[in-house]
């Protein structure tokens, strides 16, 4: 049922794309009808809205003033426990982050990764233009953009992972012969399947 109302609206949609004349014409139309709503009687149909909102906001907060004396008390409490923690951690300001774009550039990737659902554990050092990857749910390695977007892939449901892998796999043992140091021993890639170089 529900497939069929979908498909019912993506053809009226379709249609409305094809004939905009009949859409102006439905339209004006539908304004001529509906002349209640057109200019002055709209404005002063909107004030009264407007008036019976703002009477039931008033009536609503007569009626539960206690209830929102509590709320307000709470955010004060912890919007106060949250200026206490910006004087006792002033690394968390903003005008630390801006005066140590590395080490922030840094943080903001990690919880990133990890409001993913992802581990943050870097293999090798940060490079300009370069993507972190995941090897797995866990250890990440930089490789650069055009290597990562290679290969469409996905950690999280496992699509091509062992494609991207051997390929970032054979960079870093290439960056390895080429500067030594550059490469860190990668742990064995988490897949299904093991994989052979």
């Amino acid at each position: 049922m529900n497939c069929m109302i979908k498909k019912k609206y993506h053809n009226r949609r379709f249609y409305r794309k094809q004939h905009p004349k009949r859409k102006q014409r439905d339209h004006k139309r539908y304004a001529k009808r509906h002349s209640k709503r057109n200019k002055a009687e709209y404005r002063a149909w909107l004030e009264i809205q407007k008036a019976t909102l703002t009477q039931g906001w008033i009536n609503y907060c007569k009626v539960h003033q206690k209830e929102i004396d509590k709320r307000l008390k709470r955010w004060e409490s912890k919007f106060t426990e949250y200026q206490a923690y910006l004087v006792k951690y002033p690394d968390r300001n903003i005008e630390w982050f801006i005066k140590n774009p590395d080490i922030s550039r840094e943080l903001s990737r990690r919880n990133r990764a990890t409001r993913r659902g992802l581990g943050f554990i870097p293999l090798n050092d940060w490079f300009p233009v370069c993507d972190g990857h995941h090897i797995d749910n866990r250890h990440v390695v930089y490789v650069p953009k055009d290597l990562h977007h290679s290969v469409q892939h996905s950690v999280i449901h496992n699509q091509n992972m062992e494609e991207i892998n051997v390929k970032i796999l054979l960079w870093l043992q290439e960056q390895d012969k080429k500067e030594e140091g550059l490469y860190i021993s990668m742990p064995t890639v988490y897949s299904r399947r093991k994989l052979h170089i």
